[in-house]
């Protein structure tokens, strides 16, 4: 999974930020601004940072889920009955 999954999740990371670094967008988190806790505690990212990695990652998770190739995987594989099949 490591191998194959992770360079997906990192172009797709990295894609979004440069998009939104682009447009000057507020979306993307300040990495010069740790909220008080995170800074106390030494932290080198914030929770901010991590939530938006986060979030990207469950977006997609959510469009493919919604997906007609989703559909098709679950159909290839036998986990839901085709509309043939229900009769």
């Amino acid at each position: 999974m490591k191998r194959k999954l992770f360079p997906v999740y990192i172009d797709l990371i990295k894609t979004t930020m440069n998009h939104l670094a682009e447009e000057n967008s507020r979306w993307l988190p300040d990495p010069k601004n740790n909220c008080g806790y995170c800074a106390g505690v030494g932290k080198e990212t914030n929770h901010e940072a991590v939530e938006f990695v986060s979030s990207l990652l469950d977006i997609a998770t959510a469009e493919f889920m919604e997906s007609e190739e989703f559909l098709n995987l679950l159909k290839e594989h036998r986990l839901i009955k085709e509309e043939s099949e229900e009769e």
